[in-house]
């Protein structure tokens, strides 16, 4: 997968990817083959980089040069992922998540975030990744859900309930395989990519109707960013119903793996190769 900058030239091509030209002069021996779509440094516009490959047990390290490291609360496995290790959530008690504290380096107008996740059933509505809180005091809120038909849903929120932003994918998502994310946020407009291609679903989506909330109304659409937004990243489940500041989670993601979580200061170019 491609990812750059959609205003320039790609700016990782070179450093996550050894390739292969077809001569036998560029051959790299097997072990230091690289795969073209796993990260192995980070870029000019990268944040922050949580690749999962070299964690102390209790938390997740930032190899790049913004943000934080983030903890473990609860049992969170480190497993075999699609980029190296990933990181499991089970079904233990209590709910495991990982908490990343707020930050300055995520005050990001303008920005992306990608990942890779694995969904390993039909699970209903759950949480993948948050950084959100009850209410809508601050602008900025994001939460990336499965629905309960299996496809993606992104939400971001500006200060204002009317600018709700739903971005979700054609299709539900295939389970028990490894799906590239890809998300833009900013101007001109939010943008939801899975494993190379742009969604552009614009029928409503049934989200989570146990709480209330039928469906995200896909067609919605509107530049917001990050900034303003002073609550933690929560991985493994939803933040929408926390407090302001703090990381209680609801819509556990249950047996899912997510590996390779990156955030960016610009918009990526998420499109396949």
């Amino acid at each position: 997968m491609r990812d750059a900058s959609t205003d320039a030239a790609p700016v990782d091509a070179a450093s996550d990817a050894a390739r292969f030209d077809g001569s036998l002069d560029a051959r790299v021996p097997d072990a230091e083959v690289t795969d073209p779509d796993c990260i192995t440094t980070p870029d000019a516009i990268t944040v922050a980089l949580y690749t999962f490959d070299s964690d102390p047990p209790t938390s997740v390290r930032n190899d790049g040069p913004g943000g934080g490291s983030g903890s473990i609360i609860g049992t969170i496995p480190h497993v075999a992922g699609r980029c190296g290790q990933a990181i499991h959530f089970g079904t233990t008690d209590p709910t495991p998540f990982v908490g990343i504290p707020d930050s300055p380096s995520w005050d990001l107008p303008v920005g992306s975030l990608d990942f890779w996740v694995r969904v390993p059933a039909a699970l209903g509505a759950v949480g993948i990744l948050s950084r959100d809180a009850l209410g809508n005091v601050e602008s900025g809120h994001l939460t990336v859900y499965l629905g309960e038909t299996g496809h993606l849903v992104v939400r971001m929120q500006s200060d204002t309930d009317d600018n709700a932003v739903f971005r979700c994918s054609d299709a539900p998502v295939p389970v028990d395989t490894w799906v590239r994310v890809g998300i833009n946020f900013g101007a001109p407009g939010v943008e939801l990519w899975v494993d190379g291609a742009l969604s552009s679903r614009v029928a409503d989506v049934p989200l989570d109707s146990s709480r209330g909330i039928s469906v995200a109304f896909c067609a919605n659409n509107a530049p917001i960013g990050i900034d303003g937004n002073g609550e933690p990243w929560l991985l493994g489940g939803s933040a929408d119903t926390s407090p302001v500041g703090a990381t209680s989670p609801v819509l556990p993601f249950a047996d899912g793996e997510i590996d390779q979580l990156r955030i960016s200061s610009g918009r990526r170019d998420y499109s396949a190769p």
